[in-house]
């Protein structure tokens, strides 16, 4: 069951250069974690994420329009695995989990609203 931990590959997503460089430098000091990429073009970033597919995007995100653009581009391409939205603005980090699930009946609906489905 416990088996051994795996690394964690991470890709970031930032317009702002100092934003991406501070996060990548918290990270890189962490055990278990790789950085795989920094990217400040959603677009560019796409192409990247879809070949290198790490287990989490972190995209800078805020109220401005270009950034929240960007955090709309990522999760739009059914980017794999986690998703971490930080917003400078506010201090706060939101976290999509893209998983699918197979839903046949109400009760499945409802595993998937508490949070008790399986993937």
């Amino acid at each position: 069951m416990g088996g051994t931990p795996r690394t964690s590959r991470v890709y970031i997503v930032s317009q702002t250069s100092l934003f991406a460089q501070g996060i990548r430098s918290l990270l890189q000091e962490q055990p278990m974690i790789e950085i795989i990429g920094v990217e400040d073009d959603p677009i560019r970033a796409m192409e990247e994420v879809r070949s290198l597919h790490p287990d989490v995007v972190i995209v800078e995100s805020s109220q401005e329009e270009n950034r929240r653009l960007t955090l709309d581009i990522i999760l739009q391409n059914n980017t794999p695995g986690r998703v971490v939205a930080f917003d400078l603005k506010h201090n706060n980090a939101i976290v999509y989990n893209r998983h699918q699930v197979l839903s046949m009946r109400t009760e499945d609906l409802v595993q998937t609203i508490r949070g008790e489905a399986r993937p």
